[in-house]
């Protein structure tokens, strides 16, 4: 229930009745749950995994973590982690790893996206088991180097599974290992990276300590 307001007067909200809400206060008021609520951009990669080539599976992967940190060789690793569903359904912990040089344009500035070459470290930890996953990705980010939060999309994105049998690219027909969630996959989304070197370091330990 809305209460009356202190200055029913106002020019800005002499037109509207005593207990109609001012269109300053509802501004305020949403801008503040948005604050409290923490509604930040979500960080997410859309899979496509062709374990089987025919039927092409799909799924997004959600990513509650999301940071980055600028490493000795001045490389950018973006690293990321979250809870959810392979294409097959089965759930489990997906671990993101991206390695990139960031290389900006000659004719552009930090604040315009920027294209790079990256390497991809993904992995899958389930019911006792961890799958990993090797490849390469096309980045674009926009920030400054240093900014507290980049804006990362990772498109053109390619990992396979780092058993050398499981490297080459099945047919239509193949049987595949139904212990592979996800066979060869396609990788497309965006990430919101925040900086937190620490935290980063932690979730890159955890991916090496997976291969």
């Amino acid at each position: 229930m809305w209460l009356p307001l202190a200055r029913p007067h106002s020019s800005s909200c002499a037109a509207r009745s005593v207990g109609a809400p001012c269109p300053r206060f509802c501004i305020l008021l949403s801008a503040f749950c948005f604050a409290v609520a923490g509604c930040a951009p979500r960080s997410e990669l859309t899979l496509e995994s062709f374990r089987d080539p025919a039927f092409p599976e799909h799924t997004t992967v959600h990513f509650g973590e999301c940071y980055y940190r600028v490493g000795a060789d001045n490389d950018y690793y973006i690293v990321a982690s979250g809870a959810g569903a392979d294409p097959g359904g089965d759930a489990g912990e997906h671990l993101l790893e991206i390695r990139t040089t960031w290389r900006p344009r000659p004719e552009r500035t930090f604040s315009n996206p920027t294209t790079v070459d990256a390497l991809v470290n993904y992995v899958i930890r389930r019911s006792g088991q961890t799958r990993t996953y090797r490849g390469t990705a096309f980045v674009y980010l926009r920030g400054k180097p240093g900014d507290s939060t980049l804006r990362c999309a990772v498109e053109s994105g390619t990992i396979r599974p780092l058993s050398p049998q499981q490297h080459t690219r099945p047919q239509a027909g193949d049987t595949h290992d139904s212990d592979d969630p996800l066979g060869e996959t396609r990788l497309t989304g965006k990430l919101r990276p925040s900086l937190n070197p620490a935290r980063a370091v932690d979730l890159s330990a955890l991916i090496a300590r997976s291969r």
